[in-house]
């Protein structure tokens, strides 16, 4: 789409414990981390893009010449239990917070045909007939605010499960039983309110 954008660079640390106790019962993890994106790449795709649909652009716009970073922090707690012979249990439990001061590119919102977002950019304004209109500079201002989300990013996630094995039934064959559940909390499709 004769777009271009600038490298992305992740900065992150990690810190975590790993443990082992009630003689090797039960085993249980805990991590935390926190990213920080500058010139967060993600797929486009639309209007602007139809040459090359979907393509990479920078989500982040530069304001007065400083990036706007893209946050991320959260942790995941591990447990696996092995109470008796043959059983085995776990769970799993994480949190992810994304934080995005910014707006979204100019690049991701001004079409070829008609640049919407061009007066919040400084590009010239001609948008497309008036509902058609009020919905796109809706858009704009939902972008060029805190109101931008990262999505398909879900706060929590967990799962549980149990698995049992039975003992040789003859040689080396066995019955293996499973339980799985697992929950994701809401997450955003579009980033427009």
């Amino acid at each position: 789409a004769n777009l271009s954008w600038d490298s992305e660079i992740a900065k992150s640390w990690e810190a975590g414990v790993k443990s082992t106790l009630l003689d090797g019962k039960l085993r249980a993890n805990l991590a935390a981390f926190h990213v920080t994106y500058d010139n967060l790449q993600l797929a486009q795709g639309g209007a602007t893009f139809a040459a090359t649909n979907p393509t990479i652009a920078n989500v982040p716009v530069v304001i007065v010449g400083v990036n706007v970073p893209f946050k991320v922090k959260g942790f995941e707690l591990e447990l696996t239990a092995a109470p008796t012979r043959g059983l085995t249990m776990g769970a799993n439990l994480g949190f992810t917070s994304a934080k995005f001061d910014g707006t979204l590119s100019p690049l991701v919102l001004v079409t070829a045909s008609s640049p919407i977002c061009g007066a919040e950019f400084g590009a010239s304004l001609t948008p497309p007939a008036s509902a058609a209109k009020d919905a796109a500079l809706a858009a704009c201002a939902a972008a060029n605010s805190s109101h931008y989300k990262q999505t398909l990013l879900p706060k929590w996630t967990s799962s549980l499960y149990a698995q049992y094995e039975t003992e040789p039934l003859f040689d080396d064959a066995r019955l293996s039983f499973r339980l799985d559940a697992s929950f994701r909390s809401q997450m955003r499709l579009d980033a427009n309110d």
